[in-house]
């Protein structure tokens, strides 16, 4: 039989591993009603975003309100729908050491290499000429107001690189399209102390930090992601399993609960709530909300080195919370932050663990392809997960 969930290893035995973890296009998310939806925003590049952007439109604006309120709320120069899809690829390295029989150390660090594209296109037009229509209107014999007319009547019309323009000199993001980093996560270091074993069924307990070594999210950069959260995680986990020889057959359990500590941060205020963009900025004390995980998996054992697995994996984060002086702020960013995921998991290990012990092998090692897919969320990305993990044991 193949080692269970609640194995440690050995006194002074070592073990490396390496995971080669790789998604599918993540161009889809779960909304916060669990409904599937492609991953894009919209903005309407009305008088109120345009009127800022340099002294030119400033002039002119601030006279179509003077002369006429209604075109100048009226006005438009479309609406722009930015759409984007990512592909992640990430390798683990991490090894642990045999303390005692029932005691082990580990650690683990992942190397993200991510790339993100964004592509703007167009959902709808200028209203020009009813705005000049109003204006001429309102405006009367004014002549002021004829001239302003006939300019709003022969506005070129907009590209994308007006929102481009917008979002970079207005708002002052770095230039919206595609994005790549390579860069470490967090780390996560802890100890594996097993609690009881029985003939075949046994009992563990993890305790662990989760270091904040990893890439943060950038507020200057849309499309970008970051590759930690920028705080220290505590996490405590129980689990056990068990296995019936004379079926060949074993299953394992476990929960985790992680409580996220409060960081000061400088984020991003949205100028509305669920939309991610926003002219300025502010600090914030940010309580990502804590996580609860349950993994359930059930094994086949055709033979002593070879393994079939399957399960389910359910993670659910609870809402962040934001203090600050600014209490709408603090609302908008902790709206949606609620995430949970459903997950279904197969894959087999090949170890040759039990054929070195007998002399047959020359090596304890062990390898497992396994794949993942969300298949329900909340809040969340929608793909298909592939690993591969590597085992060294010395």
């Amino acid at each position: 039989m193949q080692a269970g969930y609640y194995s440690t290893l050995p006194k002074g035995v070592r073990a490396f591993e390496f995971r080669h973890i790789f998604t599918s296009d993540i161009g889809a998310l779960y909304n916060n009603q669990g409904v599937k939806e492609d991953i894009y925003f919209k903005e309407n590049l009305n008088a109120k975003i345009l009127e800022t952007l340099n002294e030119a439109t400033k002039v002119y604006f601030n006279e179509l309100k003077a002369l006429s309120p209604e075109a100048y709320n009226a006005f438009s120069f479309g609406e722009y729908q930015a759409e984007g899809n990512a592909n992640v690829d990430v390798q683990v390295m991490g090894g642990g050491v045999g303390i005692t029989d029932r005691l082990t150390a580990y650690f683990g660090f992942p190397i993200y290499d991510a790339q993100v594209n964004l592509d703007i296109r167009r959902t709808s037009g200028n209203n020009h000429a009813q705005v000049a229509n109003i204006l001429e209107r309102d405006a009367g014999e004014s002549e002021s107001g004829r001239i302003l007319g006939q300019i709003t009547g022969q506005l070129p019309d907009a590209t994308g690189e007006l929102l481009q323009g917008v979002m970079v000199n207005m708002y002052g993001y770095k230039p919206v399209g595609s994005w790549q980093a390579k860069g470490m996560g967090d780390t996560e270091v802890g100890l594996m102390y097993r609690i009881a074993e029985w003939d075949y069924a046994g009992l563990l307990m993890v305790g662990g930090l989760n270091l904040p070594t990893g890439r943060e999210d950038d507020p200057d950069i849309i499309q970008d992601f970051g590759f930690g959260d920028g705080q220290t995680d505590v996490f405590a986990e129980f689990g056990g399993g068990f296995v019936i020889p004379k079926l060949y057959f074993g299953l394992d359990a476990f929960v985790r609960y992680t409580y996220q500590m409060p960081t000061e941060k400088t984020l991003r205020i949205p100028d509305q709530p669920g939309i991610p963009i926003g002219l300025s900025k502010g600090s914030f004390k940010e309580k990502l909300g804590n996580m609860f995980d349950l993994n359930i998996q059930g094994s086949i054992f055709p033979n002593d080195w070879l393994t079939i697995f399957g399960g389910y994996i359910y993670n659910h984060k609870d809402q962040s919370k934001y203090y600050s002086d600014n209490e709408y702020a603090n609302n908008a960013l902790a709206l949606n932050t609620m995430v949970e995921t459903h997950t279904f998991l197969g894959g087999m290990e090949f170890s040759t663990v039990n054929l070195f012990k007998r002399g047959k092998f020359f090596a304890p090692v062990s390898l497992s392809p396994s794949v993942q897919r969300i298949v329900k969320g909340i809040n969340s990305p929608s793909y298909t997960r592939y690993n591969l993990k590597f085992r060294l044991f010395f």
